[in-house]
């Protein structure tokens, strides 16, 4: 083999080893959700969206996952955020269909505290 083709051997298999990495480190962000470690979820989720390119399904689906960090950590704020990021960013996706559910439930539960409030 000439150089050439063991330069263009070493960088395919560099760029293949980079691909199955992404899928174990979305997997880490599920693992520390499962364990409640949320803080370490959505770090593990931030360091994934950005070290790695995932379909527009596997994004969506980190996403959604990081909206459910926060609604544990007791951020709804940002949880709502993240959902309605999801919808409008990923529209066709199935986490999208999730987050509209999640957000109608959301202003549901509202409208029905401001109800019983106002009795």
């Amino acid at each position: 083999m000439n150089k050439y083709t063991i330069a263009l051997l070493a960088a395919v298999i560099l760029i293949m080893s980079g691909c199955s990495l992404a899928p174990a480190s979305a997997s880490n962000s599920y693992n520390a959700n499962d364990e409640g470690n949320y803080e370490e979820s959505l770090r593990k989720i931030e360091y994934s969206l950005i070290k790695y390119n995932y379909s527009d399904e596997d994004t969506a689906n980190l996403m959604l996952l990081k909206a459910d960090n926060y609604m544990k950590l007791g951020e709804s704020a940002y949880a709502l955020g993240v959902l309605n990021y999801v919808v409008d960013k990923y529209p066709e996706t199935e986490a999208a269909f999730k987050a509209k559910a999640l957000l109608q439930t959301d202003k549901t539960l509202r409208s029905l505290n401001e109800s019983a409030s106002q009795n």
